[in-house]
């Protein structure tokens, strides 16, 4: 019962977003991460994955590459590039 529960509320959130929950907990994790990136210069990588909620650094670059397609570090660097900031 509880498999069939619960592979239905994961079928209607897959409806509702286009995602996967752990798919969706990713991308909200990585937004959350870039938001940081930008706005907190003075705190590192590892603790605004961290922040975020990933608990492996490596984890959180492969994600973040899979999402944005490139790493924190040239992501930080091309958004201040781009900005002139």
């Amino acid at each position: 019962e509880f498999r069939r529960v619960l592979f239905r509320s994961c079928r209607l959130f897959h409806s509702i977003t286009g995602k996967s929950p752990i798919a969706y907990l990713n991308y909200y994790r990585i937004e959350c991460a870039c938001s940081k990136l930008i706005s907190d210069k003075d705190q590192s990588i590892t603790d605004i994955a961290y922040s975020c909620g990933f608990n492996d650094l490596s984890y959180f670059i492969k994600t973040f590459r899979k999402y944005k397609n490139t790493t924190p570090n040239k992501y930080i660097k091309s958004y201040f590039e781009l900005t002139n900031k």
